[in-house]
């Protein structure tokens, strides 16, 4: 063979899975943010000072964790140079992937002495359950980026032991120890290289065990002093549970079980099936190796026990992105497989190429699927940012209302702040639109978003709300007829009477009011209610009660009234016994009001023997109406309006 030829082959080698691997999960590249991406680009807003930089860097967030390196300072780079460009990020995780999946094929080559292995083994972990959506997702390179520490510090254990040269044992401590600051599993990685010598290398074991000390440390470190989540879905449980989730990542590894849910559910019986087959034949090979006392299985199950063991006990956080660093020790387990049986026969070829093209086929579909699903979702919400930041930046002093918002593009971020990202927190849905939507309450419910249906219709009667609306990728900005149809229903939602005395007016009504009593009741010496506003010029605001002789005894009682705070006048209360209707006109500038808050204030209050209540008056309704040309007067007559 030419050297030319020779070198293309060795490229070819090294590059075809990067190639495969972009080809699979292209849709991923192409995403958007989503979920904790957008608290993490918000970091950057965070830093004002060198303490609030050593803050951001270092204080544990999300479950306690300090990934300085993967998540930290990856955004705080990223975000000033790239803002919210998705591109960029997603491809430092995908070179980030192809520098794994050729260190991968490096050590596979190593290990198995064939260049099948080492070329299937990054091909198989490329489909992997777990990797299409980590890759997709931008907070998911503390996956990618401690795969490159664990497959980087392993390969330069490989090459210390081949060459015995001390420069690639002090870059194998280098890469670990830079590990710490990437993702907390990265303490299994001297299981990892002490199983390795264990089995193949014996006088370099003790070496190994030096490993541990930094990875009991920070383990020390991390159970002590780093705060834990209170969370359930990160509870750990250590119990019967244990094996069964084990079971169910062993199949996820082989299976993709959420084929159904993304293509057809007719698919998933089928997939598992098929899923458990090649399980089977996998791990048959291995313990079959294993009976010959060939050690590599142990080591590549061992690879996968020792990664896979540290969230087994979350089993109410069963995640697909778990299975990234473990697979590795399984794709090298089913490329040596396939390599093996390729030289062992027409059968065993037969039936390794039956098993390989059934895993990279359904693991090809459920991968294009659900990135693409992600992409979508993701873009989504990519639109609906834009939108707001535009809206913003042409109305800097409005609220912004989302009508339309459905549970997908909810759970796409929005509990992650993505707003503030374009400098606004005022945004809301529109007011009902919440009804149907399930949040996280660790991440603050639906609170946060949430507006009043008054809060709303004002903002929008005094021209300082926007809306847009949504329907999948088309967003509408509809204000104007938004405000006609919520003013609509804000107005029906407020009566223009309200009975104090019965109890289903009780939520229109404010502070001030004591129990009902015979169809009315008392109020303090001040009392408020929400009652619609008025529809035209001429109309006022009536209220109807009683006035008990004690109340009265002592001289007049005054009523003060008001109405959206415009001071209405004042009446006095002097016959005794006698119901009283008092008519107050209305300005015009309250005409049109969707609603108004009303106040009675009177002038004095007394106190009953063995009743500890401060008494002013008894009121039965309180109603706004058009008057008669003549007043609406009855028993008692408001003085003129006070100055």
């Amino acid at each position: 063979m030419t050297p030319f030829r020779s070198r293309a082959r060795r490229l070819a080698f090294y590059l075809f899975p990067s190639l495969f691997c972009l080809a699979v999960n292209w849709y991923a590249l192409r995403s958007w943010f989503g979920h904790d991406d957008l608290a993490w680009l918000g970091l950057w807003q965070d830093v004002q000072s060198w303490s609030d930089l050593w803050y951001v860097l270092f204080h544990p967030f999300a479950q306690g964790t300090v990934r300085v390196f993967s998540e930290r300072m990856f955004f705080l780079a990223m975000r000033p140079i790239f803002n919210l460009h998705g591109l960029p990020y997603h491809a430092v995780m995908f070179l980030t992937q192809f520098a794994n999946l050729m260190l991968l094929g490096a050590i596979a080559l190593r290990l198995t002495r064939s260049r099948v292995a080492g070329l299937l083994a990054p091909v198989f972990w490329s489909v992997n359950a777990g990797l299409a959506f980590t890759l997709a997702w931008v907070s998911g390179y503390n996956q990618i980026l401690c795969a490159f520490c664990m497959l980087a510090a392993f390969y330069f254990l490989l090459r210390y032991i081949e060459t015995n040269d001390r420069k690639f044992l002090l870059a194998q401590w280098i890469v670990f120890l830079l590990g710490f600051g990437v993702l907390e599993i990265i303490v299994v990685y001297p299981a990892l290289a002490a199983l390795y010598a264990l089995c193949f290398a014996r006088r370099y074991f003790r070496r190994t065990l030096a490993l541990f000390i930094p990875s009991l440390l920070f383990t020390a470190v991390h159970t002590l002093y780093i705060p834990k989540t209170a969370n359930p879905i990160y509870r750990l449980y250590f119990d019967s549970d244990l094996p069964k989730t084990l079971a169910h990542y062993v199949i996820w590894c082989f299976s993709p079980t959420a084929l159904g849910g993304f293509l057809d559910e007719r698919w998933k019986p089928a997939a598992l099936i098929g899923g458990a087959i090649v399980a089977l034949l996998v791990f048959g090979f291995a313990a079959w190796q294993l009976w010959r006392r060939q050690w590599l299985a142990l080591f590549f199950i061992g690879w996968f026990s020792c990664v896979i063991a540290p969230v087994l006990p979350l089993r109410n956080h069963i995640s697909a992105y778990y299975l990234v660093l473990p697979a590795i020790g399984l794709s090298m387990l089913g490329a040596w497989a396939f390599a093996t049986a390729w030289h062992n026969g027409t059968a065993f070829r037969t039936v390794a190429c039956f098993a390989a093209v059934f895993y990279l086929a359904v693991s090809i579909a459920e991968a294009r699927t659900e990135t693409h699903w992600y992409m979508a979702e993701s873009r989504r919400l990519q639109d609906v940012v834009k939108a707001v930041d535009a809206t913003h930046k042409l109305h800097p002093q409005s609220i912004l209302l989302l009508a339309g918002v459905d549970q997908g593009l909810f759970d796409s971020g929005f509990q992650d702040r993505p707003f503030r990202l374009v400098g606004t927190t005022k945004v809301f849905l529109a007011p009902g639109s919440e009804a149907g939507l399930r949040a996280r309450k660790d991440l603050g419910g639906l609170a946060p978003f949430t507006i009043s249906l008054g809060d709303a219709a004002r903002a929008l009667d005094s021209g300082k709300a926007e809306v847009l609306e949504i329907s999948g990728r088309r967003i509408q900005q509809v204000t104007g007829r938004y405000a006609i149809v919520l003013g609509a229903e804000y107005r029906a939602h407020f009566p223009g009477r309200v009975d104090v005395g019965d109890p289903q007016f009780a939520g229109h009504l404010g502070s001030g009011w004591y129990r009902i009593e015979n169809g009315f009741r008392w109020m303090s010496k001040r009392a408020t209610v929400q009652i619609a506003g008025p529809k035209g010029p001429g109309w006022g605001v009536v209220v109807s009660g009683y006035a008990p002789a004690v109340v009265v005894k002592s001289g007049p009682l005054m009523l003060q009234v008001t109405a959206g705070g415009v001071d209405l006048g004042s009446a006095a209360l002097r016959r005794p016994d006698r119901r009283f209707n008092l008519p107050f006109p209305l300005p015009e500038s309250l005409v049109d009001r969707y609603a108004m808050e009303v106040t009675l204030e009177v002038s004095r209050t007394l106190r009953l023997p063995d009743d500890g209540r401060d008494l002013g008056m008894a009121v039965t309704t309180i109603e706004v109406k058009k008057l008669a040309a003549a007043g609406d007067r009855q028993n008692e007559i408001p003085s003129r309006k006070s100055p």
